[in-house]
């Protein structure tokens, strides 16, 4: 069975199956049959009288109202259909079919939700070349010829256009008629050449006989013309000559313009405008027409000349002849074929300078035929016919979509008929109009071609368009004006036809040409609606371009969704396929809405028309009506995934209605059911929440189970499930963002469970790591402790998960949501985001003090288990000989905590490492303070200097030259007191003793008058080694006595007493001063002392003021330190100072003299310094006693 009958015997079975869309149908039915026409016309005719017999009536009367139709006589109808290519339809039905299951089969499991990342790719309809399918859908099936030219009728146009190459071949030169009368026996190619050759000799003596050429002359206007009249204006008008190339030589002729030349009888004809007054912009607009015989030797010469006749008061008697303006000459062979319009310069007799500037229109015809109208449009038609019929043929016929261009000598041939026949430029267009639809009706052009036409029309419809006055008479309107009209009104019925169908015509607008031929349509419709001819005919609906368009839009729509609907989702399917079958139109539609926006939209716009309103209101109904059937009915958990994916299809669609334009929905009084689309999904969004927490456990377990260590940015190791949970966790803030739930209220609960999953997923993943920690062994075979490279991936894991739970914040975009909670009031006036960031804080900080305690965990063994090893180490370090270097005693510690803490350094996060590091440095500082509190003190003992050594080296090495611990936290209170404690502990007594002289006479000046003041002054006389002291008077000095006063005395002395042996021999004091507190002494004390000994390091005066005791010891009031370093020689005046009483305080330096228990020099020195302490158990019921004893609390 052929291809034709398989086509028919489908679509008979389809009528059958559907008699109730049989009406909606035919087109449809019609399409298959005219696909079928060819060699097998007459078995296509018997199966569509069948079809029609089974359809009946109403398809009948249907098929009647189909346009473009052929008629049975094979003759061309007013109308000829133009229809989609049935079998693209088919093949889309069957493709679209195997692509959806294609589609069923890519679903991936390891997607949150089943969801693929990549967009479903559009099923292709073809393998064919897109273009090609959309021109046979705009192609007809009309198996004629687009012209009724017989040979007889191509005879006689040969003739007479060859007549008409032969009347005005003298305009062109010998290689241009050559060109010409080539392309004219192309043309005719179908005439044999003895025949061509004979008409060709006929025509060339018929236009010797009697051949004459025309010059048509408009003179439009002139400019700048010269003043000749007293009031700085003139009179201008023109008179026209042809002169011959002999009469512009003006040596051999002794007139110089064209009114001496016709008196002398030189020139025959001239021609002479009407008289402007008074201006020098004259406009003319006057036609005249005279004939030439040679124009390659033929000037045309206009002269323009000032009046003086009708002058009035003294003019008439000044001005007795007209004044010359200018003139100029023009070649007439310089005139092309198509005329032309030029503006030239005017020039005076001699000087040749400016005179001004005309602009005429010049054209050259041959002898006017004076045949009927009718006789004219039909020979220029028959022309016009034969040059497209041979313009548009190729190899294997017309050209399909032909673009109706023609070539320059085929346009000089048809204007040079024009001419002849007296053709304007409104017919001739009208005629090229007429002959390119029915090319279109049998081979389809391409539509842009119309446009140059359409705008011709617009141009010079004026000329034929009723006046006022004979606007009641409708015999006046030339014959061909109504057909012009009628083709009109035809190509804007073809292209509305077409709007109406454009989604299945442009193939849903896949490609760029699809795009490019709906704007050729839309801009030819638009151009029609510019001409009154046409608008004329309208009725008042179809005057509006807007409102046309906008009804097609809308009607083309619904009947691509319908189609769609029933190729894609059969009636009689599961709720299973229905949904996955919604899914894949869901998708279609958003395709198409993206296009329709992107590519036709704009579109529409250049001509005023808004597409996409009217597209995607019948997007929304439609959809809406789907997803109600389909969704109502979700079945298992399975669909409800299905769901989702529906979801986010649909949700993508709803963000185009932003897009639309207000006022249309206003005006088309709807409301979109899009825009609540979220409404329709209420019941499967806890079903998803669900099935995200349960899919991302099991991935979580899955890549636990399938470590393997990774490495990051900054070398330390992870293990790749780690890098899976931050990606999970990511995959469900990217669900959650993409739900965009707007119920406030229904969005903050499946917020919480968001958030709660987040937080369980991380308590589960650190779960499971620290379980494989338990299992691992970490000491070596002496039983020390040691890292290993699971246990760090371990805790970089669970760090790792804990940063990004803490970083979650920022990724839900908190700030963000928090705000959007907050626009809708609650009726307790209290913000939902508080009561939201309140549950949020709590769920994470919990959360993640969870994980924390578990890194704690970890970190615990290894603290406990490195520890002991590293202080094992420090014993060794004081046992060994003294003789042995610091640097080798330390070495074997060092290498230890290389080779271990060094790994932790290497493998762990730095957040990690420095948490050990700290641990571990506290240990060892507390071990070094320990040793050192267990080593005896003496003077610069070995093992102290040792210690301080192994203290100094252990810092810089933890440091690590700044990549470990920071100065800050090494220089800790506990080490710097370990620091300063062996800082005394390695120096020799005497240093001792000066460093605390030096700590006396630093807390001399930070003293404050709390125990009253000394005056004295003192000077040193290098002769007689002579240190003269005066103790002038006290100041407020405290009660010691129970009367309230005191009997104060001065104690004078220069310590250190190894340093002032000769000065310590005996006490030097002043007298005693009976009950009071302010005494006057005015008392001279002189010490023997060296110079050298006054300049040594650590010497200083010290005062004591004691109260005398009769029946006791005296008791200390406070004393005064002066360094000296700072006494005044002989030769200078003494100095005086006002000294404040302190009591010294026991320094570091005292404390380290304190536990020289063995040394001598340390001992005494203590000794000395007792008698400046205060006794509390002496003094207790003094006054003083309570003031020392109050501010010791303090």
């Amino acid at each position: 069975m052929s291809f034709s009958h398989t086509r028919l015997n489908s679509a008979s079975e389809l009528v059958q199956q559907a008699p109730k869309e049989i009406s909606g149908r035919v087109s449809d039915l019609y399409d298959v049959v005219s696909q079928a026409m060819g060699k097998e016309k007459e078995k296509v005719a018997r199966k569509m009288s069948q079809i029609k017999e089974t359809v009946g009536d109403g398809a009948r009367g249907a098929v009647k109202k189909i346009p473009w139709q052929v008629s049975e006589k094979g003759g061309d109808e007013p109308l000829v259909k133009f229809r989609m290519a049935a079998r693209k339809t088919l093949r889309l039905r069957q493709q679209s079919k195997l692509d959806l299951n294609e589609q069923i089969q890519k679903i991936k499991d390891d997607d949150l939700l089943g969801i693929s990342e990549e967009k479903e790719q559009e099923p292709e309809t073809e393998h064919e070349d897109e273009a090609t399918l959309m021109k046979q859908a705009l192609t007809c099936t009309v198996d004629t010829e687009f012209h009724n030219l017989t040979d007889e009728i191509r005879r006689d146009v040969c003739s007479s256009t060859l007549r008409l190459f032969h009347d005005v071949e003298s305009l062109h030169s010998k290689d241009e008629n050559k060109l010409m009368l080539e392309y004219i026996r192309k043309i005719f190619s179908g005439i044999p050449k003895e025949t061509f050759d004979s008409l060709n000799r006929e025509a060339k003596q018929l236009s010797d006989k009697d051949k004459v050429l025309t010059l048509k002359c408009k003179v439009i206007k002139a400019n700048n013309l010269p003043a000749k009249d007293f009031g700085g204006t003139s009179d201008p008008y023109c008179v026209v000559s042809i002169l011959n190339k002999e009469h512009i030589d003006t040596k051999l002729v002794r007139f110089d313009n064209i009114k001496e030349w016709k008196e002398e009888g030189l020139i025959a004809q001239t021609w002479q405008s009407s008289i402007k007054m008074k201006t020098l912009n004259p406009d003319w607009n006057e036609t005249f027409e005279m004939p030439i015989s040679d124009p390659q030797s033929q000037y045309l010469a206009i002269e323009l000349w000032d009046s003086d006749k009708d002058q009035k008061g003294l003019a008439k008697f000044i001005h007795k002849k007209d004044d010359f303006l200018g003139r100029v000459f023009y070649l007439l062979q310089h005139v092309p074929v198509s005329g032309e319009e030029k503006t030239l310069e005017l020039k005076s007799h001699s000087t040749k300078s400016s005179r001004g500037m005309l602009t005429i229109f010049m054209d050259i015809v041959g002898k006017k035929v004076d045949r009927e109208p009718e006789e004219g449009y039909l020979s220029h038609k028959q022309l016009l016919e034969c040059v497209i019929s041979y313009e548009s043929k190729t190899e294997d016929g017309h050209s399909t979509h032909w673009v109706s261009e023609l070539p320059e000598e085929a346009e000089k041939l048809l204007i040079q008929h024009a001419s002849l026949y007296r053709i304007s430029q409104l017919q001739h267009a009208a005629i090229r109009l007429n002959i390119l639809l029915n090319y279109h009706r049998v081979h389809a052009i391409a539509m842009h071609s119309l446009s140059n036409i359409l705008h011709t029309i617009q141009h010079h419809e004026s000329e034929v368009l009723p006046t006022h006055k004979n606007s009641s008479t409708k015999d006046s309107t030339p014959f061909w004006v109504n057909q012009l009209v009628k083709d009109l009104e035809e190509l804007r019925v073809y292209i509305t036809d077409i709007m109406k169908r454009h989604l299945d015509i442009f193939n849903n607008f896949k490609s760029v040409e699809s795009i490019s031929l709906l704007k050729d349509h839309i801009i030819v419709l638009h151009d029609l609606y510019q001409i009154r001819l046409l608008k004329s005919k309208l009725s008042a609906e179809q005057l509006d371009l807007r409102a046309v368009l906008t009804n097609a839009i809308q009607s083309a729509v619904p009947s691509w969704m319908n189609l769609l609907i029933a190729n894609m989702m059969p009636s009689h399917s599961s709720s299973e396929d229905k949904l996955i079958l919604f899914k894949g139109f869901c998708s279609h539609c958003q395709r198409q809405c993206q296009r329709s926006l992107e590519r036709v939209h704009p579109v529409f716009m250049e001509v005023g028309v808004d597409y996409f309103s009217p597209f995607f209101v019948s997007v929304d109904k439609i959809i809406h009506g789907e997803a109600m059937n389909c969704l109502e009915n979700r079945g298992s958990t399975k669909n409800g995934l299905m769901t989702y994916e529906i979801y986010k299809t649909i949700q993508e669609i709803a963000a185009y209605s932003n897009k639309i334009d207000p006022e249309f929905l206003k005006s088309q009084r709807v409301e979109l059911s899009i825009t609540s689309f979220q409404d329709w999904f209420k019941g499967c969004v806890p079903d998803w929440v669900d099935v995200a927490q349960t899919r991302v456990k099991e991935r979580l377990k899955r890549a636990v189970e399938l470590d393997t260590i990774v490495k990051t940015s900054d070398n330390a190791p992870f293990s790749s499930s780690a890098v899976d949970t931050h990606a999970f966790f990511l995959q469900v803030i990217t669900f959650w963002k993409q739900l965009k739930w707007p119920d406030r209220g229904q969005s903050l609960g499946y917020f919480i469970n968001i958030v709660q999953c987040l937080c369980e997923m991380t308590a589960y993943y650190s779960d499971r790591i620290v379980a494989k920690t338990k299992d691992e062994s970490y000491t070596d075979s002496e039983g020390r402790f040691v890292v290993t490279d699971k246990l760090c991936v371990a805790l970089n894991n669970i760090h790792h998960v804990s940063h990004v739970l803490m970083n979650i914040r920022a990724e839900l975009d908190l700030e963000t949501y928090y705000k959007w909670l907050d626009e809708e009031k609650q009726h307790d006036g209290l913000p939902l985001s508080q009561r939201a960031d309140t549950i949020i804080n709590d769920l994470l900080e919990s959360a993640n003090e969870d994980v924390l305690n578990k890194i704690d965990k970890v970190i615990t063994v290894v603290k406990t288990q490195l520890s002991p090893s590293v202080l094992e180490f420090i014993p060794n370090i004081l046992d060994a000989p003294s003789s042995s270097p610091t640097d080798k005693v330390v070495e074997p510690l060092i290498e230890y905590i290389t080779g271990n803490v060094g790994k932790l350094g290497e493998s762990l996060l730095t957040p990690l490492f420095l948490n050990i590091l700290r641990h571990l440095w506290v240990q060892i500082v507390q071990a070094l303070r320990n040793t050192y509190d267990k080593i005896p003190h003496s003077s610069a003992n070995p093992l102290h200097v040792r210690l301080n050594l192994v203290l100094l080296d252990l810092s810089d090495f933890f440091e690590a030259d700044g990549k470990g611990l920071s100065r800050r936290f090494i220089e800790s209170e506990y080490y710097m007191e370990l620091r300063d404690s062996l800082f005394y502990a390695i120096q020799p007594t005497e240093d001792v003793v000066k460093r605390f002289c030096y700590d006396v006479v630093r807390q001399q000046a930070f003293a404050k008058n709390e125990f009253g003041q000394l005056h004295i002054s003192h000077l040193y006389n290098q002769n007689k080694k002579t240190l003269s002291v005066e103790i002038i008077s006290g100041e407020k000095l405290p009660a010691l006595d129970r009367s309230g006063k005191s009997d104060p005395f001065v104690q004078v002395h220069l310590l250190p007493a190894f340093v002032f042996p000769e000065a310590n021999e005996k006490i030097h004091k002043t007298s005693t001063k009976k009950q009071t507190l302010d005494p006057i002494f005015n008392e001279t004390i002189k010490l023997h002392a060296k110079p050298e000994q006054l300049s040594k390091d650590g010497s200083i005066l010290l005062l004591a003021i004691f109260d005398h005791d009769t029946f006791g010891s005296n008791d200390f009031a406070g004393l005064c330190a002066v360094p000296c370093t700072s006494i005044p020689k002989e030769g200078t005046e003494p100095k005086i100072e006002h000294l404040h009483l302190f009591h010294y305080e026991k320094t570091d330096a005292f404390k380290e003299l304190e536990l020289r228990h063995t040394d001598s020099m340390a001992q005494d020195f203590l000794k000395h310094m007792k008698k400046f302490e205060f006794d509390g158990e002496t003094q207790a019921g003094h006054p003083f006693h309570k003031l020392l004893h109050f501010t010791d609390k303090k």
